[in-house]
């Protein structure tokens, strides 16, 4: 909800130091509503900047969760490593002893 520059003032006048009665003129009001909008332009650039920071900072927090692994996950990781190259380490003293056991005169396309 939107409450107009001349509301504000009016509530604003209940606390002000200096006690306005009764409603505000037209040029009055027109003014303070001239005045409130020159506030509004002046200060835009800064809000636009404080909220492209806070965005960038929510995007950059995001970034780095993404690229954090966890404990659990490393652990799980290098045992998954440690699985293969045993397999891998199986894999290449089989064919190893294989090859050796090989005769020299074997015929490849008996194979």
């Amino acid at each position: 909800m939107k409450v107009s520059a001349v509301k504000r003032l009016n509530i604003l006048a209940e606390f002000s130091l200096i006690k306005i009665d009764g409603e505000l003129t037209k040029p009055a009001t027109l003014l303070v509503e001239k005045v409130a909008a020159a506030l509004g332009i002046i200060f835009e650039p800064t809000i636009i900047k404080r909220n492209a920071k806070a965005e960038a900072e929510v995007e950059k927090i995001k970034a780095v969760t993404k690229l954090e692994i966890t404990a659990l996950e490393q652990r799980a990781l290098s045992r998954m490593v440690q699985q293969e190259a045993r397999k891998q380490k199986n894999i290449e003293e089989i064919t190893t002893a294989a090859i050796k056991s090989l005769p020299s005169d074997a015929k490849v396309e008996g194979l």
